[in-house]
């Protein structure tokens, strides 16, 4: 899924930064991503959200929703 979705992200012309630099498995099953260093979540989540979700579903059905972390 990592890369499906970093494949997807550079087709849509982002610039080289904005990348996930990993996924993983929370405790109670959500997926968390770490983006790559000066890439914001503020500015990535609302203009890919659509995307994100359609290239994660095709992983796991589940995912329903893509929010940035209370961090």
């Amino acid at each position: 899924m990592l890369l499906a979705i970093n494949l997807a992200i550079k087709k849509k012309g982002l610039l080289e930064h904005i990348r996930f630099l990993k996924l993983i498995y929370t405790a109670i099953g959500s997926i968390s991503g770490l983006l790559g260093k000066k890439a914001s979540a503020l500015i990535f989540i609302p203009s890919f959200n659509d995307a994100l979700i359609r290239i994660a579903r095709e992983y796991n059905i589940a995912i329903i929703e893509i929010n940035q972390a209370e961090q």
